[in-house]
């Protein structure tokens, strides 16, 4: 939490949508979003898992047009915390 510092909503493509807090207290993972996100990723279900395992990058992901940013984008580059 102390390395990240910000809220996450996750819009994944015919999963729903998650918000990770990765601000306050210990943190917390749920459905549903974010009351206020501070960053939004949208993307689809398999990019997501990939990128989640580490078998994607996420700036090619973005740079491929497969993942959107939406909110402070500097925050995105902190995902490889959430591996």
């Amino acid at each position: 939490v102390s390395k990240v510092g910000a809220v996450f909503q996750f819009d994944v493509k015919d999963a729903g949508t998650w918000t990770v807090d990765l601000k306050n207290g210990p943190g917390s993972v749920g459905t549903g979003p974010a009351e206020k996100a501070d960053c939004t990723i949208a993307v689809a279900k398999d990019d997501f898992v990939g990128l989640m395992t580490g078998k994607l990058d996420g700036q090619q992901l973005f740079m491929a047009g497969k993942l959107k940013v939406s909110g402070n984008m500097m925050l995105a580059t902190k995902l490889n915390h959430l591996q």
